[in-house]
């Protein structure tokens, strides 16, 4: 998910010099999730710079958000902050960086479609969640799980037409199948 991705944000935005991956989990755990972001993106690691804003506080993302150079995107992963004022949820948290962002913003998950990103191939939890079930109810029907099959949940590369016109993004420049 995160390599098409960011093969289709390079190819929408050529000249692109930057990433800015966005990730943060409750507890300041988005360490373990940033080991994970590396490992999936490494082999971009020669051909631009990508830069891993984990765990920090939604003021910072906000002020470097916001002051993001140009030739540079945003890879949104997962954000949430609880504060004594109140909590900001990863979805929340998508649609207020999107609008503050200087650059486009893109994400790997369909939760965020809708909310200021540009798109991406989005994984549908919801259709991972059904078959996971499916799994988990063949098995309990006595299926044994060495004989399943995991299925790869289709990857669908979902652009908002919103959020291109904002970006002044040409949908020819848009991977083959999106929609």
């Amino acid at each position: 998910v995160y390599g098409k991705t960011l093969e289709a944000m390079l190819a929408i935005h050529p000249g692109t010099e930057q990433v800015f991956v966005v990730t943060s989990l409750p507890n300041n755990g988005g360490q373990a999730r940033e080991n994970i972001d590396r490992h999936e993106l490494a082999r971009f690691d020669s051909e631009l710079k990508l830069t891993y804003l984990t765990d920090l506080p939604t003021s910072e993302l906000v002020d470097k958000l916001s002051h993001a150079p140009p030739n540079s995107l945003v890879l949104y992963v997962r954000h949430a902050e609880d504060s004594s004022e109140g909590g900001l949820n990863p979805v929340e948290a998508a649609s207020l960086l999107a609008r503050v962002s200087s650059v486009p913003m893109y994400s790997i998950a369909r939760t965020y479609f809708g909310q200021g990103i540009v798109g991406g191939y989005l994984a549908d939890h919801e259709v991972i969640g059904a078959q996971a079930g499916e799994l988990a109810l063949r098995i309990l029907s006595g299926a044994r799980p060495e004989t399943l099959h995991a299925t790869n949940a289709s990857l669908t590369p979902l652009f908002d037409w919103r959020a291109m016109e904002r970006w002044n993004i040409a949908p020819a420049r848009l991977p083959p199948g999106s929609d």
